[in-house]
């Protein structure tokens, strides 16, 4: 019996660990690794519905000016309407020019990463990055493709490519 309970709670929990989170439509804010920059995501029209997934969503992109007077504040340098996906992250570059989505979920030929420019927006799919598929890990609906994480690269203190920190490698965007 103890045999029995422990090969069920076993399988309980194996089954939760290889489990996908659902999205969470939520509105969420990042800053640049040197602090200055700022990426949020806001909700910019609900189109009169009460599905977070049929909402539009603007990402707005602002940098920490010190006035004369020694005080902080927020200017707006840019925005731009924003594909959520349900899950928040990404990152804006140190120079406010860039703010670049890496879903963890493996695509091949959708949207794997986004790069917003103003208002420019171009994505990378899996199969431009050249990721072979097959030997992915996977989860109950998707493939694992992250080993950690992706930085940016600065050529002149402006933000000139992307490295992810893939399974197969570092794989390098330009931007």
């Amino acid at each position: 019996m103890k045999f029995l309970f422990a090969l069920l709670t076993g399988l309980i929990v194996s089954t939760c660990v290889s489990a996908d989170a659902p999205p969470q439509w939520e509105t969420f804010a990042v800053k640049s690794s040197n602090g200055l920059c700022s990426a949020k995501i806001e909700i910019s029209d609900k189109n009169a519905d009460d599905t977070p997934s049929k909402w539009q969503y603007k990402l707005v992109v602002s940098k920490e000016l010190t006035g004369t007077d020694g005080v902080t504040t927020p200017k707006i340098l840019w925005d731009s309407n924003y594909r959520h996906n349900g899950y928040s992250g990404g990152q804006v570059s140190n120079d406010c020019e860039y703010f670049v989505f890496v879903d963890y979920w493996y695509y091949h030929d959708t949207a794997l990463v986004e790069i917003y420019h103003h208002s420019d927006y171009r994505i990378v799919t899996g199969k431009q990055l050249g990721i072979n598929q097959a030997p992915l890990q996977k989860t109950v609906s998707h493939q694992l493709w992250l080993k950690s994480g992706f930085s940016f690269i600065y050529k002149n203190g402006e933000a000139d490519e992307v490295a992810i920190d893939t399974v197969q490698g570092v794989k390098r965007i330009k931007l």
